[in-house]
């Protein structure tokens, strides 16, 4: 007898948190939903929603944020999103959350303390830490070198709205971008 693959659609996220206030959403699933709401009013309510009911959450978004749009956070390795293959079926498989991946970052950005000197073994580190993480997380991760949010994929999610949103989650006297229409470099395949 031929079994068949059952696809269990996914409940927004506005939903899930309703139901259960502690679940951990992962932030695709949170950009993909906000990039769904037609007005502001709704992307602000749900990314308070998102952050007000699980603190996880708040510390996730705001290190994310912050990984992507402070300027003092480069990430000292080459410009292109290198090579690499995430095979996990989904986030609870995956070995390496966001979450713990961004706590990485130090590893990356030259003068911090926890910086790694040797720039292949500081390369081979961050494709290992992409390859560890759902594709969808380690996509995300991608833009921490980039700079920005894809904007194809996520679109009006870029600093203007997150600066609107949270002020305080960026250096002072930080200016968001103007244009953010960029297209990003992807890896060759």
């Amino acid at each position: 007898m031929k079994q068949e693959a059952v696809l269990i659609e996914r409940k927004n996220v506005a939903d899930t948190l309703r139901i259960n206030p502690s679940e951990f959403v992962p932030l695709p699933e949170l950009f993909e939903d906000i990039c769904k709401l037609k007005t502001k009013e709704e992307k602000n309510n749900l990314i308070n929603l998102y952050i007000s009911t699980n603190p996880t959450n708040k510390e996730l978004l705001k290190n994310y944020i912050q990984s992507v749009y402070h300027p003092m956070v480069v990430l000292d390795l080459p410009s292109e999103v290198p090579p690499y293959v995430s095979d996990f079926p989904d986030y609870e498989m995956a070995p390496t959350a966001l979450n713990k991946a961004l706590l990485r970052i130090k590893h990356f950005v030259k003068g911090n303390p926890s910086y790694i000197e040797n720039k292949i073994k500081r390369e081979e580190i961050f494709i290992r830490t992409l390859e560890q993480m759902y594709k969808d997380n380690s996509e995300l991760y991608t833009y921490i070198l980039t700079k920005e949010i894809d904007n194809k994929k996520y679109p009006g999610l870029n600093d203007t709205f997150f600066f609107e949103l949270f002020p305080e989650w960026f250096p002072e006297n930080y200016q968001p971008k103007k244009n953010q229409e960029k297209e990003l470099t992807k890896p060759k395949e």
